[in-house]
């Protein structure tokens, strides 16, 4: 006989490549495996049993054995059952106990994905009681950077699955700029919540005790708000800006205000024709509202989407619809996710003839994660959307055939742009040899240099936290699917003819949303509501899609990118303490990284880079 082990989630997952030809050696490969925190497919295991079959041709009878605990997801998914049908003589061995008991951490988030220094984090743990015994005083603990920060107890039902809350404030961080974006760089920490069964009964399974995640904490990010007014607001003669109430809602004024009670974000607030390239050059996110027309603001604030800037644009106070679809839409090359049709919904209380018609948010359209809130009954957070009244908005035009206009017009774009871009690298590298060889003359050097300036302009590089290959990653990508992804997405709307009240289109690396109605002024009465929270939420989110991504799925490839240097060395500490090299890989052409291939254990990893030349450590 010839024996193949196949382990589906070992650290040599789907290692199907030869047969052992002893039980003996079956047996010591069973005993090296160690198992990791995956999980597994029967369709993937039956693929795999169809090679070793494949593998060894002059055996005639061959036997497929299946040991599982046969837990419900093992069969979800696939075709597992047209598959069994080409295999040979399968067995299914469930290695199982006949009552289950365990319990288990099922999910571990911090809300809105991000902390900051001056509020409490809610750290959220989905606890659940597989077993079928009732658990008395099951200890919940929180631990931040390996020491435990609070603890809880609870009891748990049979197949009963609780949310436990933390409330922690991390106020031992200081801004830092080693991540990039110089004093707006998050602070990262290490958080894992571990559930302890009251003397370990109802629990024979440890391994889901714990999970960690990375989470940044920052203080001070910097974002620009531009509304009509800007920094001249005045308060006192009633001249308020439309993004006011956001301004206050993130960045509450106390009377404390100094460097030891910092905001999650530090405001800019300015008017449109203030914008420049060194204002938004380490700015998180863009708030614009109340605006009567972008002007000239629309190349500068299209740029910074495109290297990953969050826009957001709402409409209110002096808002123009039809300046906005002259100046900023462009054909879906400037600043708007859709064009404005230049009508309006409803009618100003100030300005209403006759009956003044109010309408509300379409509760069955809230269903993106910005709506949804942790821990709130359904039921709740309907009466919350019901609150606010909307007496004006802007009109979308989201025809099929306007959309598809905008992907063509942008699959043109991506392509023009593409084709420049390798035109330009080409007549780079003669210039160079030029002046490397003394024959580069002025005509030639002036070419360069607007050369230069029109590549700079098409792929700017100037937005200080962006990801630097986020937009080399889209040029991987076929021109024509790239274009596809920035259809304009509906993610909210208002009862009245179903109406978009939200809308959002992905620009490059960024990502533009569009409010049809305002922040502030009597185009509703939104913000005068606890419905204002809504933004809290979605800005946090916006923000943090800003900050490096720290949290994968057990079995991701990471990839971080990474300087080739012969004077570097890179490596990574695993969960369980032991130590790799990692060695720089070329992502593309001109792209270089490092990979993590077999993060498959549960836990935090440490990534160190060593400056050889002086031992210095990152």
């Amino acid at each position: 006989s010839q024996i193949h082990v196949i382990t589906l989630c070992g650290t040599d997952a789907a290692s199907a490549t030869s047969a052992f030809r002893s039980k003996a050696d079956a047996r010591a490969a069973l005993e090296r495996t160690v198992v990791v925190d995956r999980s597994a497919r029967a369709g993937f295991a039956f693929d795999l049993a169809a090679e070793a079959c494949r593998q060894v041709p002059e055996l005639p009878a061959k036997r497929v054995i299946l040991l599982s605990d046969q837990q419900t997801n093992l069969w979800t998914g696939g075709s597992a059952g047209e598959q069994l049908k080409t295999l040979p003589d399968v067995q299914i061995m469930r290695i199982a106990p006949e009552q289950i008991e365990n319990i288990a951490v099922s999910d571990f988030f911090v809300q809105d994905g991000v902390a900051d220094t001056e509020t409490p984090a809610a750290f959220l743990a989905t606890v659940r009681n597989f077993g079928e015994q009732t658990l008395h005083n099951v200890q919940v603990s929180l631990s931040i950077d390996g020491s435990e920060a609070a603890s809880q107890l609870i009891d748990l039902e049979p197949e009963q699955e609780r949310q436990v809350e933390f409330r922690q404030r991390i106020d031992s961080v200081t801004d830092t700029g080693a991540l990039g974006g110089g004093a707006s760089a998050a602070t990262f920490v290490n958080a894992s919540v571990r559930v302890t069964p009251e003397g370990g009964v109802g629990d024979r399974l440890e391994r889901d005790n714990v999970r960690h995640i990375v989470v940044p904490v920052v203080a001070g990010l910097p974002v620009v708000f531009v509304d009509q007014y800007g920094d001249t607001e005045d308060l006192e003669r009633g001249e308020i800006g439309e993004t006011y109430r956001l301004r206050r809602l993130l960045a509450p004024r106390t009377s404390t205000d100094d460097e030891t009670n910092r905001q999650l974000i530090r405001v800019r607030h300015v008017a449109i024709d203030r914008l420049n390239e060194e204002l938004l050059s380490d700015a998180r996110l863009v708030v614009i509202a109340g605006v009567e027309s972008p002007g000239e603001a629309v190349p500068l604030l299209r740029r910074y989407v495109e290297q990953g800037g969050p826009l957001f644009i709402a409409a209110g106070a002096n808002f123009d619809a039809n300046a906005w679809q002259s100046e900023a839409w462009l054909d879906g090359g400037g600043i708007l996710p859709a064009p404005l049709s230049g009508e309006a919904v409803g009618q100003l209380p100030e300005v209403a003839v006759g009956r003044l018609e109010a309408f509300r948010l379409d509760n069955r359209s809230l269903q993106h994660d910005f709506f949804q809130i942790e821990g709130e009954a359904r039921e709740a957070l309907e009466d919350l959307y019901q609150l606010p009244l909307f007496f004006k908005a802007v009109a979308v035009d989201l025809q099929e055939e306007t959309i598809n206009q905008l992907v063509e017009a942008e699959t043109s774009r991506i392509e023009e742009t593409r084709t420049f871009l390798a035109e330009s690298a080409v007549l780079q590298r003669g210039w160079e040899q030029q002046e490397r060889v003394g024959t580069l003359d002025d005509r030639s050097a002036a070419e360069r240099q607007d050369n230069l300036d029109a590549h700079r302009s098409m792929r700017p590089e100037w937005l200080l936290w962006a990801e630097p290959d986020a937009l080399a990653r889209l040029d991987e990508i076929a021109a024509s699917a790239v274009a596809e992804q920035t259809r304009p997405r509906v993610l909210a709307r208002y009862e009245l003819d179903s109406r978009p009240f939200l809308v959002e289109r992905n620009v490059g690396a960024g990502r533009i949303l569009l409010m049809t109605t305002g922040l502030y002024s009597s185009w509703n009465t939104l913000t005068g509501t606890n419905a204002i929270l809504m933004f809290d939420r979605m800005l946090r989110q916006l923000l943090k899609q800003t900050l490096p991504e720290r949290n994968f799925e057990t079995g991701d490839v990471v990839t971080l990118p990474a300087q080739r240097s012969d004077l570097l060395r890179h490596q990574i500490q695993l969960p369980n303490g032991a130590q790799e090299p990692l060695a720089v890989e070329a992502l593309s052409a001109e792209r270089f990284g490092i990979r993590v291939s077999r993060a498959v254990q549960n836990g935090h990893y440490l990534i160190r880079t060593i400056d050889t030349s002086g031992e210095e450590e990152r």
